[in-house]
This record gives C-alpha cells, structure tokens and sequence, in this order.
C-alpha cells in the first residue's frame, strides 16, 4: 500500500495498481477481521483512484472496486475511515448516471457529518451535494451547497483546504469553483461564470501535480460546456482542445475522450463533425460515462437538423429524453424538450406536440430557474 501511494504520488498509475492488485492478494488470504476489511477497503479506494485517473469515474474497471468497497463499507458501519469510501462510490453512481443510487450515498453522507466525529468532512460532502443538486435540476439548492462548500474551505488554514482523506483524484475547491460558474451559466449571470472560473483556474494551478493537471482538466471541461451551453461554439472547442491537450500531456484517456467531444472535430480549428462527434460520445458511454450524455445527443440532434437529417435528429433527440428520464439529470430537461418541439415542427409540422414540448420546456425552466 505505502509503494502504491508512492508512485500515485508521482502519477505512475498503471504501477501503482498493479501493486495494489498485489496487496488485495495478500489481503484476501488474511484472517476475517476489522482490521484487515479497512485494509482491503483502502487497497480497492486506492485502485478505483488510480484506474480513475486515468479512465474516469466511471470506468467499468472500478465496477469491481466500488461494489466490494460498498459491502466492505457497510460491514465497518459507521467508522470514520468508511467516509472518504463512500465519497468515492457515490462519484461512481454519479458520473455513471445514476442520481437515485448516488442520492442515497449523498444522503448518508450527509447525515453522517452531522455528528461531531465527522463534522471536518462536511465541506466536501457539501461539495458533492452541490453536484447532486446542479444535475438534479435543483439551481438554487446547488448554489446553497456549493456556496456552503467554499465557505468551509475557506476557513481552513491555507495548507489545509483539503482533507487528506479525500479519495478522488479532482481537487474539490477547484471544482466546487467551477460548478457555481455552470450554475451562473444556466441562469444567465455571465459576471458569476467568469469570476467563477477564474476562482477554479487559479486554484488548479496552485494544487500541482498530480491532482493539479487532473483538476484543471475537470475545470476546463465544465468552462467548455458553459459556453457551449451559452451558444459560443467556437470558444467551447477552444477550451476543449485545452482539455485534449491535458489528457495528451499526462496520459489522461478520460479527458482526451472529455475534451474531443467539445473539440467535435477530427481538423483542429474545423467545423465540429457529426460522425467525429457522435463517436466519441458513443465511446465514452461505453466506458460508463453518462454525465452530460443527454447534452451531448441534444447537440448531434441539432447538427442532425441542420444537415436535414430530420429523421436522425428525431431519433438522437428521443434518446437524449430517454437518457434524461433515465438518469434523473433535469438540467438538461428544457433545452431537450425545446428541440424535440422544433424538431418534430420541422419534421412532420406537428404543431400540437411541439406547443405541448415548448410550454412544459418553459415550465421546467421557470421552476429551475434556468433563466437562459
């Protein structure tokens, strides 16, 4: 564990899960005991980081980590080291698209740190609350929770913002940072978006490696659907080259893969592609990505539109429904529901259900307070 921890320490991430594959070897052939069940569920924290890292939250190979760390978890009760674990599994049912399940987690969790045994997590919990809620639809609870995370982080001493217990490979100021700028965005209030981005950036860059680059790269990719959100195409692909350019640099496939899908194009400086793009969307669904899914089908819905493929931007904007309904991530609801309207009145000149579409698109925003 404590070779594994160094060569995370220096980015070495394929080494340091081999080690830990070694460890959970060694553990398994133990004695049943508390002791090495904490033993066994930092070994399986530490391999989901690593793999993590690299691949993402969601990656398939955590699947295996977080389900043992769950039972594991649920064996140790309510110890202060099953915390930080929980953290982790509720990031994988997060980014995997399941809000109900992370929900849950986020729940405990947030019981959890109102005693005083856990009471020093509760920025970060705070923090993740503040995602649960942005996703959810739910603006105004984000903005309460990320707000409370950043007030906490910021009473800490300076060297001390972050727990060292955190689990993920994100720092959580920084990213805390930039989802109160996507908040600013759906609401329509640009002087938020831009102090808050700059708030992530800077906090980013002072982190250093390895969670450094990782961070700025989560940062970067949020600042890119922000303005792609807002209608700035060009500077959306802008920002994600960035984010490509990160992944590249440290062997990131996750943010490769993230930042190509703002890129959408194969020809820096191009038009964004719809083959490029849904390829790439259908690739980081595969690795269990489903975060901003709804999103991406909803901008290959609209380029299908646009190249008079109306037929294939029905089928694109239907899934992206699907997959908001499916996951719980209303806030992507009224732009979905404003283009199934305009694609169903260009397509078959159905009035009567794009009206239906456009007043429950408007609804849905007035009630999220998505201004935009």
């Amino acid at each position: 564990l404590v070779a594994a921890q160094a060569e995370q320490a220096r980015g070495a991430h394929a080494e340091a899960t081999t080690l830990l594959s070694r460890g959970l070897e060694l553990f398994a052939s133990m004695p049943d005991s508390d002791s090495r069940d904490l033993g066994e569920l930092t070994a399986r924290m530490l391999r989901a980081f690593s793999v993590s890292s690299v691949q993402g939250y969601a990656a398939p190979e955590v699947v295996t980590d977080h389900r043992r760390a769950e039972a594991l978890a649920a064996r140790l009760g309510s110890r202060p080291e099953v915390l930080p674990s929980l953290i982790a599994m509720w990031a994988y049912w997060f980014a995997s698209g399941d809000l109900s399940t992370a929900r849950t987690l986020l729940d405990r969790l947030s019981a959890m740190v109102q005693h005083d045994a856990f009471a020093w997590f509760q920025p970060e919990v705070e923090s993740c609350a503040g995602y649960q809620a942005l996703y959810e639809g739910d603006l105004a609870g984000a903005q309460r929770h990320l707000h409370a995370a950043m007030d906490g982080f910021g009473v800490r001493p300076p060297d001390q913002l972050v727990s060292p217990f955190w689990p993920l490979p994100n720092d959580p100021v920084a990213v805390s940072a930039v989802a109160l700028a996507t908040v600013g965005a759906v609401r329509g209030e640009p002087e938020t978006v831009d102090h808050w981005e700059d708030v992530a950036v800077r906090r980013a860059q002072e982190v250093g490696f390895p969670r450094g680059p990782f961070s700025l790269a989560f940062v970067k990719v949020y600042s890119a659907w922000n303005r792609r959100f807002l209608g700035d195409v060009r500077a959306a692909q802008a920002v994600g080259a960035e984010v490509l350019g990160i992944g590249m640099e440290y062997g990131y496939a996750y943010w490769m893969l993230m930042g190509s899908s703002y890129v959408g194009t194969a020809t820096p400086g191009g038009d964004p592609e719809r083959a490029y793009l849904e390829q790439n969307v259908a690739t980081l669904r595969m690795m269990g990505q489903e975060g901003f899914a709804a999103s991406h089908l909803a901008l290959l819905s609209r380029m299908a539109a646009d190249e008079g493929d109306l037929d294939r931007a029905a089928d694109l904007i239907s899934d992206a429904f699907d997959v908001v309904r499916k996951n719980g991530e209303y806030l992507h609801l009224p732009e979905v529901l404003r283009l199934r309207g305009e694609v169903a009145l260009a397509r078959v000149g159905d009035t009567e259900d794009a009206a239906a579409d456009f007043a429950e698109a408007l609804r849905v925003a007035i009630d999220q307070g998505a201004r935009v």
